[in-house]
């Protein structure tokens, strides 16, 4: 303003402080030659370390991020978002979930959680399912960045998902911010016995050969999860359910085996590099040996949380045991 030049004092200063509110800057440490844009991007600094600083989730994309509306380009001064992105196990897809999201969300609020098919399984059953761990990494990538989404993420991947988000960070260690691995076993760290408990060796082979779409899902409940056991309405209601997703997205027997070829031959590196990494297991797994779990945090020097009573689909059995805990890791690790 001209305030000062053409009013005397004090009329000059009250007329300057009617309009506008002096601001105090002195921690940005500018020198008077600062220029608007010096002003701008300090500013920027401050606030996008306050917000980091706020704790669980918080991912920061970028400063003046381009944003296209209509045709137009605008352009954000500071864009974050929160996300979870969630990969399954070989023949299941992102519905099998289940409640474990609203679970989620009840103790991590504000999460934008994204649930993945892989090709075979759910939306895209139609597709050949990939025969190879490391080409299902790149299809998770290519889905995340088509739908506008950039890393860096946050994994919560269990079984087959859970040696996908290995690859990834192996691979792509700059992408991921965390990882959380639920009751997977992988290649060469962990015995062929234990990778997959010998018990249900000619169960698993009797259902790829002739098993139906009822028996296989009643199957996989049983050698999964706890519940089948110990509450027969609630495992019977998720039977109904499963059932359904079983008719409506029909996965093929060569498709369950691609994916199983790609779990059995791939193999984990020997050290990985320092993404933090929280493994959550099951020791009711009947599936794979909870042992796995445990050999894997002690070579690579991860935390792990270990369930007394649930089974293979630890989200499924107590979901909101595996989001208090995960809470609980992301806090002590901010």
């Amino acid at each position: 303003t001209n305030f000062e030049r053409t009013l005397p004092k004090p009329q000059s200063d009250l007329a300057q402080q009617l309009l506008k509110d002096p601001y105090n800057f002195d921690v940005l440490t500018l020198g008077e030659e600062a220029q608007a844009q010096d002003l701008e991007k300090a500013l920027l600094t401050h606030i996008r370390q306050f917000l980091l600083e706020l704790g669980v989730g918080f991912a920061f994309v970028g400063s003046q991020y381009r944003l296209e509306v209509g045709g137009e380009d605008f352009y954000v001064d500071l864009l974050f978002y929160q996300g979870l992105t969630q990969a399954e196990a070989a023949g299941r897809e992102s519905r099998h979930w289940g409640e474990f999201p609203t679970q989620f969300l009840a103790e991590i609020p504000l999460q934008n959680i994204i649930t993945l098919d892989f090709p075979g399984n759910g939306s895209l059953y139609a597709s050949a399912s990939a025969t190879s761990v490391e080409q299902m990494v790149e299809h998770c990538r290519d889905s995340l960045q088509q739908a506008s989404y950039v890393p860096p993420y946050r994994i919560l991947a269990l079984s087959l998902g859970a040696m996908v988000a290995t690859a990834w960070v192996d691979r792509y260690p700059n992408e991921l911010e965390r990882v959380i691995l639920i009751n997977t076993s992988l290649a060469p760290h962990n015995r062929f016995y234990q990778r997959l408990r010998p018990k249900n060796y000619a169960t698993l082979l009797s259902f790829l050969v002739q098993g139906s779409v009822t028996k296989r899902e009643t199957l996989i409940l049983r050698i999964t999860s706890s519940i089948a056991a110990t509450d027969v309405e609630h495992a019977n209601n998720i039977l109904t359910h499963w059932h359904s997703y079983a008719k409506e997205f029909p996965i093929t027997r060569t498709n369950i085996m691609r994916q199983l070829v790609a779990a059995m031959c791939y193999r984990a590196p020997d050290k990985l590099p320092p993404v933090p990494m929280l493994l959550l297991a099951g020791k009711q797994d009947k599936l794979v040996n909870p042992i796995c779990s445990i050999t894997l945090a002690k070579r690579w020097g991860c935390t792990i949380e270990t369930h007394g009573n649930a089974g293979h689909d630890l989200p499924l059995d107590d979901g909101e045991w595996v989001a208090k805990k995960i809470k609980a890791w992301l806090l002590e690790n901010v």
